[in-house]
């Protein structure tokens, strides 16, 4: 017992909780159990907590599929409704109240149908239809253009031969404008490549 070597260091609530621990039973069930609440009530007096209420479980789900299986479901839907609606926001449709020359998607129709790419760059929204446009330049023009073509996936795998066509196509079919000096240049690489 070298807890008691070092009384003078001890605080007295400290004292008495070790005091009340020690303690021999009591004779009686009653000694007894005024041991354990003597001992109980030194041990809040010295750590100054007291217990609380016991937490009620959660209630048990009925559901006889496992959690993980459920969550898996979920997120399939979600994904296929996340990109339903990114398909359906790339499409230019020429209602009343919202003519095709107002139509600037925000969502690159080229990215939402490449089955290839993450799901976050399918459906990744840009702040505007100019970083839209910036975006379609540095990924799909700009780059070495495949001898097969471009295929649009949203509009039922539609080939696009030549980047004229894939600019026409975006313009006409999805709102997505490449103007200014971009369209020059690429219009004096085609001719370019038809003299060679």
């Amino acid at each position: 017992m070298d807890t008691f070597e070092h009384e003078a260091f001890m605080p007295p609530e400290h004292l008495m909780f070790v005091d009340c621990m020690l303690t021999m039973p009591g004779a009686s069930l009653e000694a007894e159990y005024q041991r354990r609440i003597n001992t109980i009530n030194a041990g809040v007096a010295f750590c100054g907590v007291e217990e609380g209420r016991p937490s009620r479980r959660p209630a048990v789900d009925e559901d006889p599929y496992p959690p993980t299986k459920r969550q898996r479901c979920l997120v399939k839907d979600n994904t296929e409704v996340l990109l339903h609606q990114a398909m359906e926001s790339v499409q230019a449709k020429s209602t009343a109240e919202q003519p095709q020359a107002c139509f600037q998607p925000r969502i690159c129709f080229l990215c939402v149908g490449n089955p290839t790419c993450s799901l976050k760059d399918r459906i990744m929204e840009y702040a505007t239809p100019g970083s839209l446009t910036r975006h379609f330049l540095r990924r799909h023009i700009n780059p070495p253009w495949p001898a097969t073509g471009v295929e649009c996936n949203v509009c039922e795998g539609k080939m696009l031969p030549a980047k004229s066509a894939l600019l026409n196509h975006a313009e006409e079919a999805h709102g997505t404008i490449v103007r200014g000096r971009a369209r020059e240049k690429l219009a004096l690489e085609y001719q370019w490549n038809l003299e060679n």
